[in-house]
Parts: structure tokens; C-alpha cells; sequence
């Protein structure tokens, strides 16, 4: 099989399109931005133990996440990065629109749970 086939197929497997080898039937399930541990959040790619952290006490000082956009205004989070992990994360119960938030981005205004919309 040639490369560009096997990293075809790890990428795919990434997002939970396609399993991770021909048979596999289990694919990976978004992790919930409010309930992950640390642990949890450091197996997703470009998390390491310092922002996994950040996002905790993110969490915990200003509330829920209401939806995935929010994980921008986490310091530390490059924004190439930031398409990858949202498509393994997710906010249960949250909005399913983000665009005020999207809006206030482009805006240069701050983007934390406790600002309001």
C-alpha cells in the first residue's frame, strides 16, 4: 500500500469518518469539552498537560463551555490547531451556532465563557 494511502486512512480515522484499520468496526467518539479531565484532553493531539490545565481552569473559574468556539479564547491555543480539535470535541447541551462568537472574534472582542453575547 502506498504511503500517501496510509496517512489517507489515519487522517480519515482522526476525524471518526472511517475506521482505523479495514475491520475495525469501533470509531472514536467526540470528547465533551465540559466533562473531559485534564487526561482525558491530553490524548488529543496538539494538548499537552500545560493547556489541557488551562482548559480546566478556564472551565472552572468562568463555567461551562456553550460551544466549541469557545476554546479560542484559551491562551496557548495556536489557531492552526484549533479546526483539528474541534472536530474531536464537543459542548453537550451547548449551542450548535456559534456565530455571535465567530463575530466577535473577527470583532478583536474577547471570546471567554463569561462574556456576553
Amino acid at each position: 500500500m502506498p504511503i500517501w494511502a496510509i496517512r489517507a486512512i489515519f487522517v480519515v480515522s482522526l476525524v471518526g469518518l472511517l475506521p482505523a484499520y479495514p475491520g475495525d468496526t469501533v470509531r472514536p467518539t467526540r470528547l465533551d469539552l465540559n466533562t473531559a479531565t485534564e487526561q482525558q484532553l491530553v490524548e488529543l493531539p496538539h494538548i499537552g498537560a500545560a493547556f489541557a490545565r488551562a482548559i480546566v481552569e478556564m472551565r472552572s473559574r468562568n463555567g461551562d463551555f456553550r460551544c466549541v468556539e469557545e476554546l479560542r479564547a484559551v491562551p496557548r491555543l495556536p489557531a492552526k490547531h484549533f479546526a483539528e480539535l474541534a472536530l474531536l470535541l464537543k459542548v453537550e447541551g451547548g449551542r450548535a451556532d456559534c456565530a455571535a462568537l465567530e463575530q466577535r472574534r473577527r470583532e478583536g472582542k474577547p471570546l471567554t465563557a463569561a462574556s456576553s453575547l
